[in-house]
């Protein structure tokens, strides 16, 4: 099997189109040229070549290890246990109830956590401030953080959740307990403390963030 066979079997497992790629690589690539690629009447360049596997959520080495017949087709990527999409909020909530793997939302990027991570996991990209802290353990604005859908919180746990049972917007705080009460609480003071709602759905336990030095304020 070529490469061009390697990436076109990977896609059809994950059940993504020829746009969801292109889109997920940044728009470095159109659909006509992909196509090409997949039937091998194009070798990629290196640079391509990084930009559809990080679209599909592996590596190029992977795609190389498929196209050799060494590699390990599965539905899914197995470099997927080391790369986490980065999914936009919007969609997080549909993904995290469904947790249908082959249809997973075009991802913004793929991120390399700083932990050993499985299918289980996928990031969100902080939008605001109101989980970063004057001292202690903060979560900046920009920052990817890392979401684990299969680990159950405790109190002191950071957690997203989402009210209306899924269908509000998604919100990213700390769970702490009075003892008698839960509370979603920010690590910034300007930011309102509130109690755990009855319609609220756990969308995920935070356990650590990325955060990419390059980027400019």
């Amino acid at each position: 099997m070529k490469i061009g066979h390697a990436i076109r079997r990977l896609r059809h497992a994950q059940g993504r189109t020829l746009q969801q790629v292109c889109d997920a690589s940044g728009g470095r690539i159109q659909t006509g040229y992909l196509s090409r690629i997949e039937r091998d009447e194009m070798t990629p360049s290196v640079y391509i070549a990084a930009a559809i596997a990080r679209a599909l959520g592996t590596t190029v080495d992977n795609l190389l290890a498929e196209a050799e017949g060494s590699g390990q087709s599965s539905g899914f990527p197995a470099a997927s246990r080391l790369l986490v999409p980065v999914l936009r909020w919007e969609d997080a909530a549909t993904f995290c109830r469904e947790r249908d793997y082959t249809a997973l939302p075009t991802p913004e990027r793929w991120v390399m956590p700083p932990m050993e991570s499985h299918l289980g996991f996928y990031g969100l990209t902080l939008r605001d401030d109101s989980m970063q802290a004057l001292e202690g353990l903060s979560w900046s604005r920009g920052a990817v953080i890392i979401v684990d859908m299969t680990r159950d919180p405790q109190p002191d746990d950071y957690l997203v959740v989402a009210d209306q049972h899924g269908a509000g917007p998604p919100m990213f705080r700390q769970l702490i307990s009075d003892g008698r009460e839960l509370y979603l609480r920010p690590r910034n003071p300007q930011y309102p403390m509130r109690p755990v709602p009855d319609d609220a759905a756990l969308m995920g336990t935070v356990i650590g963030q990325v955060i990419d030095l390059t980027l400019e304020a």
